[in-house]
């Protein structure tokens, strides 16, 4: 009877340990979704979802952070998809896997030297505040070397506008077409230097080139805005944002001094032959077409490095850089591009760029075996964040094979196109009248006599402040529905001859009558040819994409943890510039 009550017990205790287990995991705050045994964090889901954001944009809502959550699950699921395949050994990423090992280990080891020495005052946290209050709106050209900021002030100077010069520097279409507008931002938002810039700039003034860690910048200062009011338990609302931005810079500045005290006795020199029959050999691949204003500031892919290497073989074994200890032939630079993260790869084009790059790689060569020597790559949680990053890679090659391979046929066009009709359209029309009065009550009276019969083309004549339309009778003529969202929204519902209640809009009141609605028109395969067919070829994406997943989720089952997922703040993944918050 004892051992069978011991026995109940110990199954009794056990079911317990389970459920907790169970419970305890699924009620993490910090994970937002599992894929199998893979964790998608609330820290990886932040970093992911702000690099994302781009200037300008609206304000993002949870719909927006759970669409991004979806894409993210379904990268994994590419990335698991990849491993099982074969992709991890791909000669393609081979080279940038080692780039992201080698990042990750520097930045840990960065982190190891600064942590626990940074100390911050409540003077400081105050200042940082008071800045915090200070709103500002800029514009930005922005460009990877000195000598072609230099090139951009001088345009400048000589009349060019922002405008004009952004349209060939940007690949984001938002900032070429607004002048490289970056919005309002403030306090932490930007680069520290950046920033530091923005604010001692005056309204219109336009500074010198500014670097940050991502290249050169030409900024204008467009707007400043500061709160009037300032309060105690704001302050201690804002603090702990404060701190964080402060403590990051800080342990930016102290990582910077250890790399100046490591490298001091090292002696880098950069051999000035070697960097100029580089710069001619880019030179010649990459020829400008207009000497004032080029189409696009020289950026090589790595089929162009490639044909750069071919052309100074005779000369890879040419020294490039001297250190203590040790040099680089040309062909070994070659090698360490090929390991470099893109945006620490030079221009081949710019003699400084490629100096100053060399160095950056010379550094982090350094770095690496003092990481290693400290055992970082040992660290579970560095382990994780590479497995993370090179989860990241594999998704991105499997993504880029899908659409690569797929290849619809001509019928798949006539076929998409048929099933599609409503896309392929003409927009509506909508054919209105109008009156226009400047007080709410005169509106519904006017209402009043249309609905007791009241003509309206009448009532806009005697009434409607709209001068223009009142002589025509309120005639406002044909208008195309998506360019008028709001007045289409008040007459969506409405019968031929009916009028729509009285709306404001700032500051007076309409009234609308509908006279036709003219239904979309199709338009013929020929007149939208090419947008059939890329419309077309994202769908099959789309559907060869959702069929591996929807098979990789039968053997790595996913689970969403909305929760965690709402109680992401707004201001957590909702920072909107483009070069902002990626840690030294």
């Amino acid at each position: 009877m004892r051992t069978k009550l011991r026995r109940n017990y110990f199954t009794f205790f056990i079911i317990l340990l389970v459920l907790f287990s169970f419970c305890g995991r699924r009620n993490d705050p910090n994970i937002l979704a599992r894929v199998g045994d893979e964790i998608i964090d609330r820290e990886d889901f932040i970093l992911n979802y702000e690099l994302q954001a781009k200037p300008g944009a609206r304000p993002r809502t949870y719909n927006d952070r759970k669409r991004f959550l979806q894409r993210m699950i379904e990268n994994r699921l590419l990335a698991l998809y990849g491993l099982e395949n074969g992709y991890a050994d791909d000669p393609r990423i081979s080279h940038q896997l080692k780039a992201i090992e080698k990042n990750v280990l520097i930045k840990e080891f960065y982190r190891q030297k600064v942590a626990g020495k940074v100390k911050i005052s409540d003077a400081e946290l105050r200042q940082g505040f008071l800045k915090s209050k200070m709103k500002i709106r800029a514009r930005h050209l922005f460009v990877k070397t000195k000598e072609q900021a230099d090139s951009l002030l001088s345009l400048l100077q000589k009349g060019y506008s922002f405008q004009q010069l952004s349209r060939n520097l940007f690949r984001d279409t938002t900032l070429a077409k607004s002048g490289g507008d970056l919005g309002y931002f403030s306090f932490g938002d930007m680069d520290e230097n950046f920033e530091d810039a923005a604010y001692k700039l005056r309204v219109g003034e336009i500074s010198r080139p500014v670097k940050t860690r991502w290249g050169y910048h030409i900024i204008r200062v467009e707007d400043k805005v500061a709160s009037p009011i300032l309060s105690e338990s704001e302050f201690q609302a804002q603090k702990h944002r404060i701190e964080r931005v402060i403590r990051e810079r800080k342990e930016t500045a102290l990582a910077n001094e250890y790399v100046r005290n490591l490298m001091k006795d090292k002696h880098v020199i950069v051999k000035a032959d070697a960097v100029n029959f580089l710069v001619r050999a880019a030179r010649k691949i990459k020829k400008r077409t207009d000497a004032l204003l080029p189409d696009k500031f020289p950026e090589l892919t790595d089929e162009e490095i490639q044909s750069v290497q071919k052309d100074v073989e005779n000369h890879l074994h040419d020294t490039v850089v001297e250190f203590a200890g040790g040099s680089w032939n040309v062909e070994t630079f070659f090698q360490k591009i090929a390991e470099s993260l893109p945006q620490d790869r030079p221009d081949l084009t710019s003699h400084l760029d490629i100096a100053e790059k060399l160095a950056v790689m010379v550094r982090n060569e350094f770095l690496l075996k003092e990481a290693l020597a400290a055992e970082v790559n040992q660290i579970p949680h560095v382990r994780r964040q590479i497995r993370k990053q090179k989860m990241r890679l594999l998704a991105k090659l499997v993504r880029a094979d899908i659409v690569q391979n797929i290849h619809p046929t001509e019928q798949d066009f006539q076929n998409y196109y048929q099933s599609h009709r409503e896309k392929y359209s003409s927009p509506g029309k909508i054919h209105l009248r109008e009156i226009v009065v400047a007080d709410s009550m005169l509106a519904q009276r006017i209402y009043a006599k249309v609905l007791a019969g009241g003509d309206f083309a009448a009532l806009a004549k005697e009434y409607s402040m709209h001068r223009e339309t009142a002589e025509k009778g309120g005639d406002l003529g044909i208008l195309t529905a998506p360019d008028h969202p709001q007045i289409a929204a008040q007459v969506k519902y409405l019968q031929l001859g009916q009028v729509a209640e009285p709306f404001a809009n700032d500051g007076y009141y309409f009234l609308l009558q509908l006279i036709d609605r003219i239904p979309p028109q199709p338009l013929p395969f020929r007149d939208v040819e090419d947008l059939v067919k890329t419309d077309t070829k994202n769908d099959f994406i789309r559907k060869s994409i959702a069929k591996i997943c929807s098979d990789m989720e039968k053997r790595y089952p996913v689970n969403v943890f909305e929760d965690g997922l709402r109680k992401i703040d707004a201001q957590d993944g909702d920072n909107v510039v483009e070069m902002i918050r990626v840690k030294n």
